[in-house]
């Protein structure tokens, strides 16, 4: 068992991860550490000396079935890992709102001419195109323990409900991401000159960036836009790797044929891929594919828990604050809630670029 300092530094960090309004109220597990004696140990060897001088004592017994016990390890974060943070590819729109949002790209300015001695500037012309108008979801969970549960959480099991809920949250952005983007052939077509069908391997690459470099506005003018990202699927993983590698500190016989590449991309894994597509994107803050829409002040996951109507009485009355783990008045239950309020959408094709992976 952790100590209560390890127990609240975990909340804190889980609020650092994106969750507010949690009231933690951790009397009991304080009480049954004190039963155990060892409620001052600081380190685990600490701990197992206090455990072993609760063997002596009569009420050991009775915590037999908690030492026993094993909380297996939960799946980790999707964002705990770099190669696979889907939000390094979109940018971030922050909206006030739920009501519908317009997204316009710009025309670039006709290029300069020249104008001669006492001649007229001529006037050039610019305008705007409508190419996204969406709103933001909310999206959440009740989760419901009892307060038996709660009781009997020797293991910090209910503890662990806000990390829970922040890998559950990020796992639904991910998902939203993959979504508006993964086999979009609407957004990545031979008409938008995003889609190819090429291998992944240093060729296909290659094949990739120049699609990059043809785009232009609607001008024809070039918007000097390279690619930052490799997105692949679990059966590309190995080939992302060798393009994307560092080749800087091998020692080999170098020539102009075998050279090594650097493409100055970095790979990310969406496991969620499941055929042999692959795709660049730009850096968003060069030039946005995809866009992730936030609600102002609630940009992060939160957490809730119920207050309890039970109040409780005593001799010299009633309870002024009920304590939130006392549970429902009816059935003791204690409940949480997780809402996050975020949309994603596709917004400019000339950011990225799709292979089918086909090689024809």
């Amino acid at each position: 068992m952790e100590d209560l300092a390890e127990m609240k530094g975990r909340s804190a960090i889980s609020y650092e991860q994106g969750f507010s309004n949690m009231k933690v109220v951790s009397a009991k597990i304080a009480s049954l550490k004190e039963s155990l004696k060892i409620k001052e140990a600081k380190s685990a060897e600490e701990v197992n000396a206090k455990l072993k001088e609760a063997q002596t004592s009569s009420d050991f017994v009775s915590f037999v079935d908690i030492l026993e016990r094993e909380l297996l390890k939960s799946y980790a974060d999707p964002l705990a890992r770099p190669e696979y943070d889907l939000n390094k590819i979109v940018g971030r729109k922050i909206t006030r709102d739920f009501r519908d949002v317009k997204v316009y790209i710009a025309d670039e300015m006709d290029d300069l001419l020249e104008v001669f001695e006492k001649e007229n500037y001529i006037e050039g012309a610019a305008a705007d195109e409508l190419v996204k108008q969406y709103a933001l979801k909310k999206w959440g969970r009740l989760f419901t323990a009892s307060w038996e549960a709660f009781i009997n959480d020797d293991l910090g099991e209910i503890m662990q409900i806000p990390a829970k809920l922040v890998k559950a949250a990020n796992r639904r952005r991910f998902q939203s991401i993959h979504s508006v983007f993964a086999l979009n052939l609407s957004f990545f077509s031979n008409a938008h000159g995003n889609l190819i069908t090429a291998v992944l391997g240093e060729a296909g690459i290659e094949t990739a960036i120049n699609a990059f470099m043809a785009q232009t506005d609607a001008k024809g003018n070039p918007i000097y836009v390279m690619p930052r990202y490799l997105v692949v699927g679990v059966s590309n993983v190995h080939a992302a790797k060798r393009v994307v590698a560092d080749y800087s500190d091998i020692v080999k016989a170098i020539t102009r044929a075998n050279a090594p590449l650097n493409y100055g991309l970095e790979y990310i894994i969406d496991p969620r891929i499941t055929g042999n597509d692959w795709y660049l994107f730009a850096d968003p803050s060069d030039l946005k594919a995809v866009e992730l829409l936030l609600l102002r002040g609630h940009e992060q996951p939160e957490l809730f828990i119920k207050d309890s109507d039970a109040k409780r009485m005593s001799e010299f009355g009633t309870a002024a604050n009920a304590d939130p783990f006392d549970g429902d008045f009816y059935n003791d239950d204690i409940e949480f809630k997780g809402r996050d309020c975020h949309n994603t959408a596709v917004i400019d094709p000339r950011a990225a670029v799709m292979s089918t992976g086909a090689g024809s």
